[in-house]
């Protein structure tokens, strides 16, 4: 990395950044205090490969699937009508004595849905097959989700009590997946998040923080979705300070056992306003290629779900899931779209020069769903 690059991490690092975040991962803009697009490109010669990659595979796995119902993490949280209006006084008393927040969508109690890290086995999960399918329909790289916003995370980490060590003891299925990665010259992503809500789960409210802002009245929800009066803002602060410890020391070790890594792709921001230095990323991972949805400004652009209607600048990516119901996870009831739609976006986001990232939500036991092995035959077949 040149100095002027360094410098230019360094400025933004110290500087005051604007980040518009809509939705679970949405649509994503940056801009610095000026309102200008941040977009600082690594001129690492490893990193020159993302410019013209073409098509990723993301693939959001978790304990959400031994359900199969609803989605990774947000699947404990309202995300129904009520988080879009306000509700009248009637309305809320019948929701706190009927104790449902989300009529209009599934979801788990967070404590019973903690609890399928209990019964989350992956007896079948061979990545090694993941990447020869992948391989096969022109993947050029792929994104895992080394830890979702539930905090479960799919290596043994020596951070918190929520991981593949306390659970399947000691597998490492972050090190499968690089393997598999590497064999197959499949370039190796890691998607991950400070946000924890399982280390966090005695100091939030699991009730949607877009409910409660048009509905100040709702009380708090603790994890049986229960009325709970949250710590002090003394012990907050507190708590705030342990979950950065947490999520520095994670991505410590994601950036350090695991030798080279292609991609970091974070999601969400520290509670505390701090962060992990893109400095130190770069230290440890020089020719890695970062987003921009931690530090307010990375390497290239996420754009999620709705397609834009002109061309980005600089290096950019569109992201959207496979599966026909908006769930980034393995759900039971829904069904692949047809690979004539996704080649449809594949060939959109080239002709602008983007990468599509499209997402596949593995089974529990570590199988792609039938839809999801057809789909990836369709679309070897449509690509060789």
């Amino acid at each position: 990395m040149v100095i002027n690059q360094i410098n230019q991490i360094k400025e933004l690092e110290d500087s005051e950044l604007n980040l518009k975040i809509e939705g679970q991962h949405n649509s994503l803009i940056l801009k610095d205090g000026k309102g200008k697009t941040v977009n600082i490109v690594n001129d690492h010669p490893d990193s020159q490969w993302f410019r013209n990659a073409g098509l990723g595979l993301f693939l959001h796995w978790g304990i959400s699937a031994v359900d199969g119902t609803v989605d990774i993490s947000w699947g404990m949280l309202d995300r129904g009508v009520h988080n879009r209006k306000e509700l009248s006084r009637e309305e809320i008393e019948k929701l706190v004595v009927e104790n449902n927040f989300s009529p209009t969508e599934k979801r788990l109690k967070p404590a019973h849905y903690f609890k399928l890290a209990e019964e989350f086995k992956a007896e079948k999960y061979d990545p090694d097959k993941w990447m020869r399918a992948a391989k096969k329909a022109g993947f050029r790289y792929a994104i895992l989700t080394t830890q979702h916003c539930d905090g479960f995370a799919l290596w043994p980490t020596d951070f918190g009590e929520f991981s593949t060590k306390n659970y399947l003891g000691g597998r490492d299925l972050v090190r499968e997946y690089v393997d598999a990665c590497r064999k197959y010259e499949i370039k190796v992503g890691f998607y991950y998040t400070p946000t924890n809500w399982y280390f966090n789960r005695k100091h939030m409210s699991f009730l949607h923080y877009l409910t409660k802002r048009k509905n100040p009245d709702l009380q708090e929800l603790d994890m049986n979705l229960e009325p709970v009066v949250l710590p002090d803002e003394e012990e907050m602060a507190l708590q705030n300070k342990k979950v950065g410890v947490v999520a520095r020391g994670q991505l410590e070790e994601l950036l350090t056992r695991y030798g080279k890594i292609d991609l970091l792709w974070t999601d969400g921001a520290f509670p505390t306003g701090e962060t992990y230095p893109m400095r130190r990323i770069r230290e440890l991972q020089p020719g890695i290629v970062v987003n921009g949805r931690m530090h307010g400004y990375g390497d290239f652009r996420n754009i999620e779900y709705k397609f834009i209607d002109q061309k980005p600048e600089g290096w950019w990516e569109y992201c959207t899931i496979w599966s026909e119901r908006p769930a980034w996870a393995y759900t039971r009831d829904s069904k692949y779209r047809p690979v004539s739609a996704i080649v449809t976006e594949l060939v959109s986001t080239r002709r602008w020069g983007g990468n599509y990232l499209i997402n596949i939500g593995p089974m529990a036991d570590g199988e792609f769903p039938e839809d999801a092995n057809q789909g990836l035959e369709d679309l070897a077949a449509w690509t060789t």
